[in-house]
């Protein structure tokens, strides 16, 4: 919108100046105030953590205003999600979000990502969040990326009946305790009773 021009149009040259010049590219949104100031450093903050994440989130940690620094370190875990999620995922354990929608929104972005690449390391790294509606929001984002369906590897049987040979940690098939690695699949039923 309008209103956001001059913030888009700062945070555009903060962008290409961070890199070189960090204290001068941080000087330009000291010229805006309110929303605009706190989109201009959202911006920036992505921009910069998608070249040097660490440097943008040691800059972010440093903002007085604790809503406002939140919403920055989530701009830099977004930006880091898509180039590395891992290291995403390791800070992310180590300073997530207090609020709790931010967190969850987070832990999507960072799982989506993640599982674009590496399903199995996500699915493992979802398990372990210990807060449910951060591990239900990760889990949402696995499965918008790469469906697991029930979480089952098969392997042809020697009477040509698949055979369960194991199961991806955390999916329905792990979680049924009705399956076992060896049992053979002999029907399929969409579990409508």
């Amino acid at each position: 919108t309008g209103a956001n021009r001059p913030a888009d149009l700062l945070s555009a040259v903060a962008a290409k100046l961070v890199a070189t010049d960090p204290a001068a590219a941080l000087a330009l949104g000291q010229t805006l105030d309110g929303r605009q100031q706190m989109r201009f450093y959202e911006s920036l903050a992505g921009g910069w953590a998608s070249t040097n994440p660490a440097a943008a989130r040691e800059w972010a940690s440093r903002i007085e205003d604790p809503g406002l620094r939140a919403r920055v370190l989530a701009s830099v875990l977004q930006a880091e999600a898509s180039a590395n999620p891992a290291s995403a995922a390791r800070q992310f354990a180590q300073s997530p979000p207090e609020n709790a929608e931010l967190r969850a929104r987070l832990a999507a972005r960072i799982a989506e990502s993640w599982a674009g690449k590496d399903t199995l390391a996500a699915l493992q790294w979802s398990a372990g969040l210990t807060d449910p509606a951060s591990r239900a929001a990760a889990n949402d984002g696995i499965q918008r990326v790469a469906p697991v369906g029930i979480g089952a590897r098969l392997t042809p049987g020697e009477d040509g009946l698949p055979v369960l040979v194991d199961f991806v940690p955390g999916s329905p098939a792990s979680a049924s305790g009705q399956l076992r690695p060896g049992d053979k699949v002999v029907a399929v039923g969409d579990g409508v009773g």
